[in-house]
């Protein structure tokens, strides 16, 4: 009896990179795939395997090309060999050649047309190359074949978001988070839908359970839907992976008290800027903000709303600029200076933003949002004390600003004052945040 020849293959991760099989679904993939060569293995030569085992060192040291070359000889030895076929789409998907990848794909799924490994590399590529609706029929073969395979739900869904069929996209959404329940990708895909289906309730929950996973691109959506809602508070760093804790954080204003513009132009521009703002056509809000701007260039508030558009576009930078012109023609303006303080605060600036939050407690001491935040900040900069002393006033100020009790217990903690973090998360915890009872959970008990 002839031996069966078992023929080494590449598995492409979702993370990119050429890799043994490692996860219990990748392994059920490489196992399959093992099973169904099997019955192609008499076909296949060993001068075949060999160019494609050659082929495959050659993709793993990073020679793409030459891997392409490989392959292409162990198809020429052995026409109907799907894994060489396989490979070598995967060597010109890294050659970011996606046509002809998916044309090698194609092949393997006409030799194989049953095998999960190749419909997810012909589904994967397709994705990138645009064709959503062919990447949905390779997910619905994979589903059909593995209703389980939380991944091939998620990655339907997002395509099916991208043809704008937003209904079935969230319903496949769902599926996913029920099969991967930790996904920050599928709340934040499942939420952009629901946004596009006017259902804002669900898309600000599901938007804020991405951003508690630790997604970065929430803000924005979370912000249109309701400003200020993409700040939440992330535990400090010694606090390990502990990240869940959420609860207002530094609040961008957004508003300012610089007076309107005398100028008609500008004051128009600058309303069809925040409309557009509003609709979430940030770039065309922009816009809109420059000839305002340029209609008056003394109008502060134009500055203001144009830095708060670009802080919802995380271009941080351009946004502290334009928060500096706004000052430099009203530095007394207290919602200017707590826009410049969160987006200083973004870049990491926490003495920038200090700064800005030190001149506006000056100009009004009661305003509990400028207090809280400069506490914030002072408390991301690792001044716990006077962070404490900031939320403590927050808290004289407004008795029931939940925010202020749980920020002030984690400086508390980070100052090992163990018993009067707990006693302010407990009291956080009457008013209403979560994040509080988790803390408690956590370092309490």
């Amino acid at each position: 009896m002839k031996k069966l020849l078992s023929l080494p293959i590449f598995v492409l991760m979702a993370g990119g990179t050429f890799c043994q099989p490692n996860s219990s679904f990748t392994q059920q993939l490489h196992n399959e795939y093992l099973q169904n060569q099997r019955e192609f293995a008499d076909q296949v030569s060993a001068v075949a395997t060999g160019y494609n085992a050659r082929g495959i060192a050659a993709m793993k040291a990073g020679n793409y090309d030459e891997a392409v070359k490989d392959f292409d000889e162990a198809i020429k030895t052995a026409i109907s060999y799907s894994a060489a076929y396989n490979n070598r789409g995967l060597a010109k998907e890294k050659l970011n050649r996606l046509e002809d990848a998916i044309d090698d794909f194609n092949t393997a799924l006409s030799i194989q047309p049953k095998v999960l490994l190749y419909l997810n590399n012909a589904a994967r590529a397709k994705f990138a190359f645009g064709d959503f609706k062919g990447a949905v029929k390779e997910y619905n073969k994979i589903i059909n074949n593995s209703p389980k395979d939380g991944n091939a739900w998620l990655k339907r869904g997002i395509a099916k978001s991208k043809i704008k069929n937003y209904k079935e996209a969230v319903e496949d959404l769902s599926q996913a988070i029920e099969l991967l329940s930790n996904s920050s990708e599928a709340y934040l895909n499942k939420g952009v839908a629901e946004f596009a289906l006017d259902k804002r309730v669900e898309a600000l929950n599901d938007l804020t359970k991405a951003k508690q996973m630790g997604s970065t691109g929430a803000d924005s959506l979370m912000n249109v839907i309701s400003p200020g809602s993409a700040n939440t508070v992330v535990a400090p760093a010694d606090y390990g992976n502990y990240v869940k804790a959420t609860a207002p954080r530094t609040i961008p204003v957004k508003t300012n008290t610089s007076p309107p513009s005398s100028n008609p132009d500008a004051l128009r521009l600058n309303g069809l800027g925040l409309e557009n703002a509003r609709a979430h056509k940030l770039p065309e809000a922009i816009g809109y903000f420059d000839q305002a701007i340029t209609a008056d260039p003394n109008y502060a508030g134009a500055y203001n709303n144009r830095g708060f558009a670009k802080s919802l576009m995380q271009n941080y930078q351009g946004a502290v600029e334009d928060y500096t012109k706004g000052l430099a023609i009203n530095p007394n303006d207290e919602g200017l200076l707590n826009n410049s303080a969160n987006a200083k605060m973004e870049l990491k600036d926490y003495k920038g933003a200090i700064k800005d939050l030190d001149m506006a407690v000056k100009i009004n001491p009661r305003n509990v949002r400028s207090v809280y935040n400069r506490g914030f900040v002072k408390k991301l900069n690792g001044d716990f004390r006077e962070a404490i002393n900031d939320f403590t006033t927050a808290i004289d100020l407004n008795p029931n600003y939940g925010a202020a009790y749980l920020n002030r217990g984690m400086a508390n903690q980070s100052l090992k004052n163990q018993t009067d973090a707990c006693a302010d998360w407990a009291k956080a915890s009457k008013l209403g945040v979560k994040a509080a009872d988790e803390m408690i959970s956590k370092f309490c008990n």
